[in-house]
């Protein structure tokens, strides 16, 4: 981007070693276009290159608050590699970037390398983001398995989770069921289970023992969480992700998400749930599970920072299983913080070299030390933890997840008001036996064609 002033250069610079690799951009930053519309006219970039050279290059980076540490470590590790690149962050409350993204890419001081939010698809649209497609050739992007990558790409008919990719992420969130390994021993539960049908044994066994089987924040709709798992074995992870990125005529309102709903509401007649769960809030669930209360709870990473300092070895982590055992796993997993270079950028090619170096092992170990799952293949090496906890076996399950190819974006996000207008009520109504398994559906599937205008 243009910028006044630039800092003079400054000693220690480096000529990457690895070979130049070129190819045809003419469509770099080709954009997308809404159902409907037409696609903007392209602007025509060189040939990108994976040579970066040795002059001083100031790059500009956007991100939330509350990623600013981590943000920090990536960079500092970058700056190390690459002396003659300099990288300047700003951050914004986390609840303002959405809405200041769009006005900042725009602007005539845009940020080289940008958070890209939920709005990627307008983005794209209005021809703020440059597209990777050429650089993902260029460092052989290609390789990491196609879910982990599936929210950042926006097709030409502005449909997200298709086509071309606009942005790369340092690192996941990640899903599954933590659970209380003392209660598990006293059920002869000496491993994870490894079917739905193991899994719904353990529940039964559980809530004849006199042990909540699930304890869950239904105050906050997470029974949704739940409802989730199951629709993601039942409908398939390909098909879930294309109904929340709105993919023309996905639907939940069939068989397959009246079936995970009926087993739903089946655990929830057979008591496996806390009783008070509509009642219960996030940090109430948290302190009671971490208290010995529950046998599991199905949440996500970003929990263990709250429930390890206090259950220490006693705490465990698996995946959802599926519905045979050795079938392929699915589980929610969103990326953090996926950075998009902004069509602005007057250095796209060390922008890009700042995206392929989230794939490195310093990177990798920084989105582990900041509680994340990291970029990656599924035979590389994972970066050290300590051998069995928590962390260890988060790691171990994204492994998984990512040889699968498994990765599903969470329902909350299929459209803006989704999750309080249909997932927070709906499902505190099957909970509390208002709505039955086809209601559930119906109403969410309702809400959201209603979101989409339809």
């Amino acid at each position: 981007m243009s910028r006044s002033g630039a800092r003079a250069a400054a000693g220690g610079r480096k000529t990457r070693t690895a070979a130049a690799v070129l190819a045809t951009a003419a469509g770099l930053a080709l954009t997308a276009c809404a159902p409907g519309g037409s696609a903007p006219a392209a602007t025509p970039r060189a040939a990108v290159s994976t040579e970066i050279g040795t002059e001083q290059i100031e790059l500009s980076l956007y991100n939330s608050q509350g990623s600013k540490a981590k943000t920090e470590a990536l960079i500092k590790g970058f700056e190390a590699e690459h002396p003659n690149i300099d990288i300047t962050a700003r951050y914004d409350p986390d609840n303002v970037v959405s809405q200041n993204l769009p006005r900042l890419l725009s602007s005539p001081d845009s940020p080289d390398l940008a958070l890209s939010t939920g709005a990627v698809v307008d983005n794209v649209r209005k021809g703020l983001l440059v597209n990777l497609e050429p650089y993902a050739e260029a460092y052989g992007w290609d390789a990491l398995p196609s879910s982990q990558l599936a929210s950042a790409r926006v097709s030409a008919e502005g449909i997200q989770g298709q086509g071309s990719l606009y942005a790369m992420p340092d690192g996941f969130t990640l899903t599954g069921m933590f659970y209380n390994k003392q209660l598990a021993a006293k059920l002869g539960m000496d491993k994870p289970p490894a079917s739905v049908a193991e899994l719904e044994a353990l529940l039964a066994k559980a809530k004849d023992a006199g042990i909540t089987p699930i304890m869950t924040a239904g105050q906050l709709g997470l029974g949704t969480t739940a409802y989730q798992d199951l629709l993601n074995n039942e409908l398939g992870p390909q098909k879930v992700n294309e109904w929340i990125y709105r993919v023309p005529g996905s639907t939940i309102d069939n068989a397959d998400g009246v079936r995970a709903a009926q087993t739903l509401k089946k655990w929830v007649d057979a008591g496996y749930f806390n009783d008070d769960a509509n009642g219960t809030s996030q940090d109430a669930s948290y302190s009671r599970f971490a208290d010995g209360e529950a046998l599991f709870m199905f949440q996500g990473n970003w929990a263990v920072p709250i429930l390890a300092p206090g259950m220490k070895d006693n705490l465990g982590f698996a995946l959802f299983p599926p519905v045979e055992e050795g079938g392929p796993v699915a589980a929610m997993s969103g990326p953090a913080s996926p950075f998009a270079i902004s069509a602005q950028s007057e250095h796209p090619d060390a922008a890009a070299a700042f995206l392929d170096w989230l794939r490195s092992d310093e990177a990798r170990r920084i989105a582990v030390d900041n509680g994340l799952a990291p970029v990656g293949t599924a035979d590389q090496e994972l970066p050290p933890v300590k051998a069995g906890t928590v962390e260890e076996a988060v790691q171990q399950g994204f492994r998984q997840l990512s040889a699968d190819n498994g990765l599903v974006d969470f329902v909350q996000n299929a459209t803006a008001g989704i999750q309080v207008n249909a997932w927070n009520p709906e499902s505190q109504r099957l909970f509390g036996g208002q709505a039955s398994p086809q209601e559930f559906v119906t109403a969410v599937q309702r809400v959201y064609e209603s979101e989409l205008g339809k």
